[in-house]
């Protein structure tokens, strides 16, 4: 609700609209800088990984980069969560919540998600993980939409899985640059038109 202390003011003159629409273009650009640092760190709530509470069970879901060199422990990688930015090899860790479920058969499946659906890239067959981890190393060498499937309680893969898990790899600006630039298209023409009334 926009109130008398909320109201943008309006643009008097030529200089007054410059220096809004530069404020603007400024605000813009710096955006999706935080939105990525929020990207990589999870959503904020749940320290790292992500919280995973859509399917039949909730689960926990972290993602580390394998370097291409072991010059470092992998322990020492940052943990992602919904948003790896850029493909490459990397160890996949659910955490289970649920004690039932340390020692219930589990498939997995790692699968690329098109428009035409999904086509999957790896699978591992059913069994237990009394830790309460499940951890798979995954290459991922394209950038796109993916999702970590669970199976569980069965011994082959379900059309409807369990739990499904989305990420996506690689670059996600399109849809927000596309919206920047109808954006600014609209700050210049107000830009243009005040230019106008003014002159």
């Amino acid at each position: 609700m926009i109130t008398e202390h909320t109201k943008v003011k309006r643009c008097d003159a030529p200089v007054s609209c410059l220096r809004w629409a530069r404020g603007l273009v400024i605000g813009l650009l710096f955006a999706p800088l935080a939105q990525a640092q929020l990207m990589l760190h999870g959503d904020g709530s749940h320290g790292n990984g992500c919280l995973i509470n859509s399917g039949t069970t909730p689960v926990g879901f972290t993602a580390y980069l394998v370097p291409a060199t072991q010059s470092e422990p992998l322990y020492q990688a940052e943990a992602l969560c919904d948003h790896l930015p850029q493909p490459g090899s990397f160890s996949l860790t659910v955490d289970l919540y649920d004690q039932a479920l340390r020692t219930t058969p589990i498939v997995l499946r790692l699968v690329k998600e098109t428009g035409l659906g999904a086509k999957e890239i790896q699978s591992w067959p059913a069994q237990t993980y009394p830790n309460g981890n499940v951890i798979v190393m995954a290459h991922l060498d394209q950038p796109g939409q993916y999702a970590l499937l669970l199976d569980i309680r069965k011994t082959t893969a379900s059309p409807t899985p369990d739990v499904r898990i989305p990420f996506h790899v690689g670059r996600q600006g399109s849809s927000y640059f596309a919206l920047t630039g109808a954006v600014l298209l609209l700050a210049g023409a107000i830009v243009w038109w005040k230019r106008k009334k003014s002159s």
